[in-house]
Formats: C-alpha cells, structure tokens, sequence
C-alpha cells in the first residue's frame, strides 16, 4: 500500500513537471516569434554544380551535376582537371561568410566573385599535394559579396588518389562553423585519439612480446602499429613521401596488417592449423611483394585478386573463430568473437554502401573505428591472462607454502634427531679424549711414580716430585672439563691457582702481569686442554731443569690489521736449555708443546741463554672478537 501510494505521488509529481515544460515551451516560442528575424538564414547545403572537365588536355562542359562527385569514380584512374562553378544567392552582403567543405582535392583554388579565396597545391597536383584527406574552412570577406555571388571551385586530380569535390554548406559564421568542428572531431581529433591508443595497444604488445615471447602478442603489436599508421595518414597533408611511393607504403600497411590480426585471432583461440592459418602465412609473407609487383607493373588485376584473397581470409577467420567458440566457449574466445563480429559487419556496411553509391565522396569508413575494438579484446584478454596467472601464482603460492611447511616440520624433527646424534657423538668423542688425557698424563705419572717407589735407590723426595706432578695432571685435566668459552684470563687464573702452591715449593717467585685480553672465538675444551698442557710443561721444566728462582707470565693484546694476537710470555732467569737437550725428557716436552701450538693454529717460539729462558705463545684469534 505504502508502494502504492508512493507511486501515485510520483506520477502526479510528472504530471505537473510536464505541464510546467510544455508551458515554458508555449512562452519561449512567443518570445522568439516576437524577435525580429537576423539577416542569416540557416545554413544552406550547395548540391548542384555547373562543371567542366578536362582530361588529356580536352575539356567537355557537362550538364548541372548532384555533388558529391568522385573523381575516380565518374572520371576514372586517370589526370585531369574539374572546374565548379555555383551561385549562391546573399541576404545580408554587409556580414562575412562561411564556406564549409568537407573534402575536395588533390589540389585546389576557390574564387569567390573572381576574388582568390583559398589555394592548395599546384595544377597539375605535385607528387605530395595530397588535400583529400581533412575538412576546410572559408571565411568570405563581406566586400568581397554580391546578392548573387559566384563560388568557382577548380580542382586538379591524380588518378587513383581519392580526388573530388563534396557538398558545400554556406551560412554565417557561428552555424556553419558549428557543423566544421562537428566534422573536424569526427575526422581529426576523434583519429587522434584512435591514433594514440592504437600505438599505446601497440606497444603494449610489444612490450608482451618482449617480456612474454608469445608470438601473438607481436602480431597484434604490428597489425595495431600498422592500422594506427593508416589512420595517421588521413593527418598528413601534404603527404611525407612522393607519389606513387606514398600510395605502395598504405597498401602495403593495408595487405599486412589484416592477415597480421588473422593471425592474431587463431593463435588466441588454438586453431593456427589448417588451411586457413596457411592461406594467413601466405599473405603475411607475400604482401610487400604483391604491393611491389602491383607498383612496378601495374597489374591491377594482381591487386583485386590479392584483395579477394585477403577477403577470404577474414571471412574463415571470422567463421573459425565463430565455430571453435560454439565448440568450447571460454572468456577470450567470447571477448575475440564479439570483436571480430564489430569488425565484420562494419566491414560488410562499408563495402556495402561504396558499391551502392558510386559516387559516395565523404563517406567514413565504420571499419576504422571498429579496429579499436581488436585493441579492447586484447587489453581485456591479457587482463584475463593476468588475473588467470595471478590465480595460479596464488594456488601454487599456498600449495608451496603447504609443502614448506611440511618440509619445515620434516627439517625440524630432522635437526632435533642429528642434535640428539651430536650431543652423543660429543660425549663419546670426550669420554675418549678424557681417557686418553687420563691414560697419557695421569697414568704415566702414577706408573712412573710406581717404578721409583720400586726402585730401593729412589728418594721420598723424588717419588713425592713425581706424584706431585700427577696430582697437578689430574687437576688441569678436571678444570679442562670446564668450558670457559675462550675466556683467556680465566684459564690462567686456573693455571695459576694449581701450580702457585708447587712454585713457591720449589722456591720460585711468580710475578704476573696479565691485561684485558679478547675472547678467542670457537674456543672448545679441546682448546683449553691442550693451552693448559703447553703451560703445564713450560711450568714443569722451569721447577725440574731451569734452577730459577722467579718466573714471569705476561699476557696482552697485540693487534695486526686485519688479525690480532694474544702473546703469552713465560720467562725464567734459571740457567737456560742445555745444548744436549734434543735427546733427553726435557726434548720430547718441547715437542709435545710445539705440536699442542699447532693444533691450536698458534706459533710457540723459546729464547734461551744464560740468563733465562723466555717462552713465547701467540694465539690468532678475530679481528672482531
């Protein structure tokens, strides 16, 4: 009931509104018919012509003829001139008058009332005197009018270059000028614009082609290039390029671009097979030899014959594409079917109304706008490419990120089970190595130990010596279990806690001189063992052999871009290294230090004389640590 009632309302609210309309209509016809009537009249449409023709040199005089009148049509492929005369009666001679002709050429001069309104071109037309191609606007000055003025219109044609003279339209200036920019959108902006999308379309395929390597989207690019060039040529008056080489360069453009955009059309529905796509190869390849042989000897039966072939192969194209879309229906055989149905039908029209009308001048092809939209189907066939791939990227996307992070899991319970592997490996390989270190150091002091408490000639102080240095063995191989991470300090601190006791024993001072040192990076209990053993032994012949009664233990950084090093310094001021050490116990302990440094990448170098001996331990560790 409410929709009713609404309903009611708004047909009575029309209701008013139109009586309200047709009032202010009743009101401004009264006002207008009360204005004084101007001097113009409307426009008015110049159809009939008095004309004289010549041709070879020959004039004949003609009878009154309808405009628009064709040049090649009437005349025939062949040079002449056509003189215009027409009358056109002036009501008002004190205001300026407008002529509008929308197309006359090749060359041309318009008097009026023997005054030289307008000239183009020369007579006979020069090879690029080419004016056919745009609309024209005249301005008449209004001393320059008569009531009965004469407009004499005198054209000169090359044959088969599309020469004539169209209606004129005479008025004043603000109509007629009115129907001029109407036309002159239609004709020039309007293929402008045609012009720059064709090209942006165009290089747009080409930049597919480049990126994409598909084959069709370089013959879209070049038939699109190419039918935006013929669009173009209708702009360029003069011509660029003398006749008749003008004319072979748009034929060429013409026979090269349709079998380009057939090609185009069965690449994108599947069907490059057959004799169609054959026939389409032909013309693609042959074309610039067709249109040369056409030039050079003339053969204008080769050239109807090469029209009737590219005929043939826009209608199978079109019914291939027309039946593999009742076949299988996809988006782009939809969008490349709808396209090539515009295109032939206004194919069809143009034909169509050029053979119905011999005479037809002014005509605009319908083709040539429909072109544009092969350009439409394209962009929207690759934004249907895009968006299909861009689904497929997303699909394959979640599916690898379902496959990583199942893998992720695998590699997981992968790493925990070779972690597990390496913690037992780990403690195998130190449970070996503690028992070596046990084995070589602890027992061979204790068996050594043993074989002196054997011997009746062994001293107590002698056997206490040698479990003494068992006792410090087992010690330092208990504080290697500790991992003290490269802590440098830490590790001598430790060397110097369990040896002091045996130093001031023996009698030996300790001064120690140790500084902030950097953290040795990768520094294992392997490590540490091995640079406690090296101290040990350098500790162990300094109480046994040196007869010293102070040592001294330096440590500081010593940087050398891009290395530095920790130097540890031992010094005694015992007596030195006997000559004939290489042969005794103390000999096979400098070896044993020599070949713990190199495991350690570390250089040991020993100064000995007289007055002490000096050991000295460089330990490379990163410039950044």
């Amino acid at each position: 009931m409410a929709y009713a009632n609404s309903t009611a309302k708004v047909d009575v609210m029309l209701s008013i509104a139109i009586r309200l309309m047709n009032c202010a209509a009743l009101l401004l016809a009264i006002a207008l018919a009360s204005v004084p009537s101007v001097s113009w009249a409307a426009p008015a449409v110049i159809d009939e012509a008095e004309v004289a023709i010549t041709v070879a040199g020959t004039t004949r005089q003609t009878e009154p003829i309808h405009l628009s009148f064709n040049w090649d049509r009437s005349i025939g492929a062949v040079d002449g001139q056509a003189r215009f005369v027409m009358q056109i009666p002036v009501s008002n001679i004190s205001e300026p008058l407008a002529i509008y002709i929308p197309r006359v050429g090749n060359s041309f001069v318009v008097n009026i009332n023997q005054h030289e309104l307008a000239r183009y071109g020369s007579n006979p037309p020069g090879p690029y005197d080419d004016a056919a191609t745009r609309p024209r606007y005249f301005s008449v000055p209004a001393d320059w009018l008569t009531p009965q003025t004469t407009l004499e219109v005198i054209i000169a044609a090359k044959g088969g270059r599309f020469g004539g003279l169209s209606t004129i339209t005479t008025g004043s200036p603000e109509e007629v000028h009115k129907l001029f920019a109407r036309d002159e959108f239609e004709q020039i902006n309007l293929r402008l614009m045609l012009i720059v999308v064709g090209v942006m379309l165009g290089m747009l395929g080409l930049l597919w082609w480049v990126r994409q390597r598909d084959i069709s989207y370089l013959y879209y690019a070049l038939a699109e290039l190419l039918w935006s060039f013929l669009t173009a040529r209708h702009l360029l008056s003069p011509a660029p390029l003398p006749w008749p080489l003008w004319g072979h360069v748009i034929q060429a453009a013409f026979v090269l671009s349709v079998p380009l955009q057939c090609k185009f059309a069965l690449i994108v529905i599947d069907q490059d097979k057959g004799w169609v796509s054959k026939l389409t190869n032909f013309l693609i390849i042959g074309a610039i030899p067709a249109v040369a042989a056409v030039g050079i000897y003339g053969g204008r039966t080769l050239g109807f014959f090469w029209m009737g072939l590219l005929a043939i192969d826009v209608l199978a194209m079109a019914w291939v594409v027309f039946s593999t879309l009742s076949r299988n229906s996809n988006l782009e055989r939809k969008i490349l079917a709808g396209a090539v149905a515009i295109m032939l039908i206004c194919a069809i029209r143009d034909v169509t109304v050029r053979w119905m009308s011999p005479s037809i001048y002014t005509d605009i092809a319908w083709v040539r706008y429909a072109w544009t939209g092969f350009g439409i189907g394209f962009a929207w066939i690759i934004a249907e490419r895009m968006r299909r791939a861009t689904n497929a990227v997303s699909a394959m996307n979640a599916s690898l990120a379902d496959q990583l992070a199942a893998r992720d899991v695998e590699l997981t319970a992968a790493f925990e089970r070779e972690r597990v592997r390496d913690m037992e490996q780990g403690a195998l390989l130190e449970r070996q190595r503690l028992m070596r270190d046990l084995h070589d150091g602890l027992g061979s002091h204790l068996v050594g130990a043993l074989r002196m408490a054997q011997q009746v000639s062994a001293s107590k102080a002698e056997i206490t010596a040698q479990l003494r240095m068992a006792v410090d063995q087992l010690k330092i191989t208990v504080d290697a279990m500790q991992d003290v991470e490269g802590d440098i300090p830490s590790l001598l601190g430790a060397i110097r806690y369990r040896l002091s006791p045996r130093l001031q024993a023996a009698g030996i001072s300790l001064k120690w001189n140790v500084d902030p040192l950097p953290t040795m990076q990768h520094w294992g209990v392997r490590q540490s063992y091995d640079l406690q053993m090296i101290l040990l032994e350098v500790f162990t012949n300094i109480v046994a052999h040196s007869g010293a009664n102070c040592v001294t233990l330096s440590a500081h950084p010593h940087v050398q871009q891009p290395i530095s090093n920790i130097n540890i310094e031992i010094c005694d001021n015992g007596t030195g290294i006997p000559p004939d050490s290489s042969n005794s116990s103390a000999g096979k302990g400098m070896a044993s230090m020599l070949a713990r440094a190199k495991a350690l990448g570390a250089v040991m170098s020993i100064r000995s004389g007289t007055d002490g001996t000096c050991v000295v331990l460089a330990l490379t560790c990163a410039d950044d640590a």
